[in-house]
């Protein structure tokens, strides 16, 4: 397990731009760096707060956290075994698949693959049901591993 409390930390490890962990990560401090993340185990945060994650790829195994808060998350992928939330505060939301608890967003959230949460629900008073382009939404219980 890898943990990381400054910034300075990170810096240390970045090579040519890219973050590379090979294990678990915990990021206990909140950041702003212009680099690509590879993570061969999890992403573990207590929350992840921002206005926008923007980055050419995110690969880990699974992230894990309380809660992501930020305005979007735009990347050229995600990939990663699973994305395990509480719950998921966005703007938008652009991704393979997801499997969460309860999912709520502004306007819109597209999935290619599919969509797996206890709730969704559209902030905006116009806004729209889930897209799942190539799969479908399935609505979890309690006792599914959703909790």
């Amino acid at each position: 397990m890898k943990t990381y409390k400054t910034v300075k930390e990170i810096k240390a490890d970045v090579r040519d731009g890219v973050l590379k962990v090979n294990d678990d990560v915990t990021f206990e401090l909140s950041f702003k760096l212009d680099i690509s993340l590879n993570v061969s185990g999890s992403i573990i945060a207590k929350s992840i707060n921002c206005w926008g994650i923007k980055c050419l790829d995110i690969t880990c195994g699974d992230i894990n956290c309380w809660g992501i808060t930020c305005w979007g998350i735009t990347c050229w992928d995600i990939t990663c075994g699973d994305i395990n939330c509480g719950d998921i505060n966005c703007w938008g939301i652009t991704c393979g698949n997801i499997t969460c608890r309860n999912i709520t967003y502004y306007a819109f959230c597209c999935v290619y693959g599919k969509m797996k949460c206890r709730t969704w629900k559209y902030r905006r008073e116009n806004g729209r049901a889930p897209i799942v382009l190539d799969g479908k939404i399935e609505t979890a219980t309690a006792g599914e591993g959703n909790e």
